[in-house]
């Protein structure tokens, strides 16, 4: 198990991040749509890893409708990372820890005025991709993404979060 390479992301919604102070106010997996059909929050990002060294990490979020399937989806940001050594603080400081070759973050992204034209079942997932790796598809915009090719890179699928909006 010595210097076993460990990845952890987990996805969580919330009304609101505050990055500066770290504080997260109401967390949810259920959200009830407003009259005009638009959502805001935001989307948490937690990673974890330990002994995995990389030098770039970009994510792609796509998000779509459960009953109505992947023809759906929609990709709503592209994220690219830098790596640092150390756990992620408020304010942008690195804390100091006792292990080698960890390190953790945090990443908000807003969602602002998401139309949302049906109620139901939503996913939305985090699809990560390390240095190099898919240039094809790392190298271009968001927009720029054809979703059905991502929907189809399973192992590159890291987190899934299933949000019910009523």
């Amino acid at each position: 198990m010595e210097n076993q390479k460990k990845c952890n992301f987990n996805l969580l919604a919330c009304h609101n991040y505050d990055s500066r102070t770290g504080t997260i106010v109401g967390l949810f997996n259920s959200i009830q749509l407003n009259e005009n059909e638009v959502l805001s929050f935001d989307l948490l990002t937690i990673m974890n890893f330990l002994n995995k060294q990389y030098e770039t990490l970009t994510i792609f979020y796509c998000i779509y409708n459960v009953e109505k399937g992947a023809n759906t989806a929609k990709i709503i940001n592209k994220s690219v990372f830098r790596r640092k050594n150390g756990v992620a603080g408020s304010n942008g400081r690195i804390r100091q820890t006792t292990m080698q070759h960890l390190s953790n973050a945090i990443k908000s992204i807003r969602i602002s005025n998401m139309k949302f034209t049906e109620k139901g079942d939503y996913e939305v997932r985090a699809y990560v991709f390390w240095d190099n790796e898919r240039l094809d598809i790392t190298s271009k915009e968001a927009k720029e993404v054809d979703i059905d090719t991502l929907l189809t890179i399973e192992d590159s699928l890291a987190s899934v979060i299933n949000i019910e909006i009523f």
